[in-house]
């Protein structure tokens, strides 16, 4: 089964220094299948690894990514069609830019398991394609 992760899912799993580190390693090495990670998410893990390590860090983490179980995964013209979409849908929410991309992009390849902590998110939103996410941790 495949999964997308979310930034802040890859980040935990990354460093060492967040307090869900240990959580996001001990999911990260338990759930079988895929792990996609949506290109979208590596500015905002790139902005948040450079606050803590610089561009060393950056660095690693990039090439930790490659040798990973992650899989990087663009998306395509009609996903960011579809972030827009749910973008105004949810207007009053704060799901934001690249959750709205995550969430198209769930849709488009009919995944339901996200690997994130940001519950709120994307347990308020309700896909095309099943009733909800699965969420995991």
């Amino acid at each position: 089964m495949e999964s997308l992760v979310d930034t802040g899912f890859a980040l935990a799993v990354f460093s060492e220094d967040d307090q869900k580190h240990v959580v996001a390693r001990r999911y990260f090495s338990a759930v079988s299948g895929t792990l996609l990670l949506p290109a979208i998410t590596l500015p905002e893990l790139n902005y948040h690894l450079n606050q803590t390590g610089g561009n060393k860090l950056v660095a690693n983490v990039l090439r930790a990514i490659h040798d990973s179980r992650f899989v990087v995964t663009d998306l395509i013209n009609d996903d960011y069609q579809r972030a827009a979409s749910i973008l105004e849908k949810y207007h009053d929410t704060r799901i934001d830019f690249v959750d709205a991309c995550i969430m198209a992009l769930a849709e488009r390849l009919r995944i339901t398991r996200v690997l994130t902590f940001d519950r709120r998110d994307f347990g308020l939103y309700r896909p095309m394609h099943v009733e909800q996410f699965e969420l995991l941790p």
